[in-house]
């Protein structure tokens, strides 16, 4: 078995509460394993991407955010509100300035219906990445609203834009 496989197994076998703990390496059993993970970028992200982590609530000074799987990079965190890794991070992936644009619009339009629909207290986060460097090739948007009661992912894997035809 591999590395990761033997990791994930373990995981899977101690208790959800400590899934932070766990993964962090702290947990005597799994520790020797991780550290293997933790020392190579393409297994910690392969490890991390096969285990399902809990949504948490990160602040920079621009306000709340979602972390999750679609906005790391690294050890490091994309805020969708101000574009900025935490902790910082100089090389990480940023989306085209077109991306980014349409980013903060689904932010505001989101951030909007969240607060109607469910609670001001309720958080929501919206990423989007292009499929290539052209918009007009199509994107990935995940919407992420957090509250006190539940947690909503969706992930809206591929949207083309279409070119509209003028009739004259």
């Amino acid at each position: 078995m591999s590395t990761i496989t033997d990791c994930i197994q373990i995981i899977r076998k101690l208790p959800p509460s400590n899934l932070k703990k766990n993964i962090n390496g702290n947990f005597y059993i799994i520790k020797g394993l991780t550290n293997l993970i933790y020392e190579d970028d393409n297994l910690l992200n392969e490890f991390l991407q096969k285990i399902d982590q809990p949504l948490e609530i990160m602040e920079d000074e621009y306000g709340a955010y979602i972390k999750s799987e679609f906005n790391r990079d690294g050890n490091s965190f994309r805020s969708p509100i101000s574009n900025n890794y935490t902790p910082e991070m100089t090389d990480g992936i940023l989306p085209s300035q077109e991306i980014r644009d349409l980013e903060i619009k689904f932010n505001k339009i989101f951030q909007n219906y969240t607060r109607l629909y469910y609670s001001d207290s309720a958080i929501s986060s919206v990423y989007v990445w292009g499929i290539s460097d052209q918009i007009k090739d199509g994107m990935v948007v995940s919407i992420l609203i957090k509250n006190s009661k539940f947690i909503l992912i969706k992930v809206f894997l591929k949207i083309r834009i279409r070119e509209e035809i003028g009739t004259a």
